[in-house]
């Protein structure tokens, strides 16, 4: 088969498709598509020649997924690769998996002029075009309708007392406070990830951990001279910090006066998933426990005192969950506060997120002060310390 017979046929597929009105006939057009795909590129054809039978194939999904909206019945049965379609057939009758099924629904609930817009650009761009770029379409456009969805809801409910969380960077704020007001800083600062935290697949959707512009500079010499600034002089500090940076952190806390008495290992029990299988799935943080002077610490006991902690990370589908990406558990902060503080001290995080040390210093009877940089955060950690979400 030659480039002209390849255009020949698809071109008729292209007609056949959009005069297809069963899934059969989709399906049908779909494999032929991928089976021309798959020539052009042991071929050697060009990327041009490649992408047309991939822009064929690509529809072919879209109108396969807009077929199975219309055929599947109440309760989501595209979740499961036996389940019914329609009153007699079921996903396997017509070859399709039940990732097949959810990927190209997914693709048809793309909005036709994105949809459009989309291969235009990667033709321009010379780009391949496939379903995974297409399923990365589909989540950003979800992102930004949740993000959307969530400002206006954030933006109805009305802040009353903020005077425990200041809005603003730490650089700028803490120099305002009288010095030595806290009596235990327990806090997460940036890990520098960045664009890091998006993980691209070549077959499949992209694997993102977002993160904001808080996310990009890590300046531990600054950050500590601050803290150690606002910390009393009989006080102690719990910081997570990313392992590969702890020799930067533990050389800045040298340089302030602090003495580092342990480091302890989060042990998260169920921590996300290592997709490439190329390493040891990441299932711990470290917390350098520094102090200076004669600093609080509350012993309870042999068994509860060892510095591994196995204490689950705040997944989706946990009420306590709020959006952050680095969100650390109440459970595990609570441990942390409990040791190192009595009731009625205060507790100081110069980066709140979304408020959890505050959270669990309130729950402990403990007095809170906390910055957040980020507007959305502090939003939510001030209504969050009030009881609304």
């Amino acid at each position: 088969m030659n480039q002209s017979n390849e255009i020949m046929h698809l071109d008729r597929a292209k007609r056949e498709l959009a005069l297809a009105n069963s899934i059969d006939e989709v399906k049908e057009i779909h494999d032929r598509a991928e089976a021309l795909r798959n020539y052009a590129k042991a071929a050697d054809l060009s990327l041009e020649m490649q992408n047309l039978c991939a822009e064929l194939r690509l529809r072919a999904e879209r109108k396969a997924g807009e077929l199975l909206k219309e055929e599947i019945k109440p309760g989501n049965p595209q979740l499961s690769s036996d389940s019914t379609i329609g009153k007699i057939k079921n996903l396997s009758d017509f070859g399709l998996s039940r990732y097949n099924s959810s990927t190209w629904q997914k693709i048809a609930s793309i909005p036709e002029p994105e949809f459009e817009n989309f291969l235009t650009e990667q033709k321009e761009n010379k780009e391949e075009i496939t379903t995974a770029s297409a399923l990365r379409l589909h989540y950003e456009i979800n992102k930004e309708a949740e993000a959307k969805e969530e400002k206006e809801r954030l933006d109805k409910m009305e802040i009353q007392d903020n005077s425990r969380i200041i809005l603003g960077k730490m650089e700028d704020e803490i120099p305002k406070l009288e010095e030595g007001i806290a009596d235990l800083i327990l806090t997460d600062p940036p890990y520098g990830l960045g664009d890091t935290a998006d993980i691209k697949f070549k077959g499949r959707a992209s694997l993102s951990s977002p993160r904001g512009k808080w996310d990009y500079n890590v300046d531990f010499n600054t950050w500590i001279s601050l803290m150690s600034r606002a910390m009393k002089d009989n006080g102690s500090i719990y910081m997570f910090v990313w392992d590969r940076l702890i020799g930067d952190a533990l050389s800045a806390f040298g340089k302030f006066d602090f003495e580092i008495k342990n480091l302890i290992t989060w042990h998260k029990t169920n921590p996300p998933p290592t997709v490439r299988k190329r390493q040891w799935c990441h299932s711990h943080e470290t917390i350098i426990f520094a102090a200076r002077g004669k600093y609080t610490f509350n012993w309870l006991g042999q068994k509860n005192m060892h510095n591994y902690i196995e204490c689950p990370i705040c997944t989706g589908n946990s009420k306590e969950r709020l959006g952050h990406p680095t969100q650390k558990p109440v459970k595990l902060l609570k441990k942390f506060i409990e040791v190192s503080s009595n009731p009625g001290d205060l507790v100081f995080d110069p980066f709140a997120g979304v408020g959890s040390t505050g959270a669990a210093a309130k729950e402990l009877g403990r007095e809170y002060l906390m910055i957040e940089s980020d507007e959305k955060y502090y939003k939510k950690a001030c209504l969050r310390l009030q009881g609304k979400i």
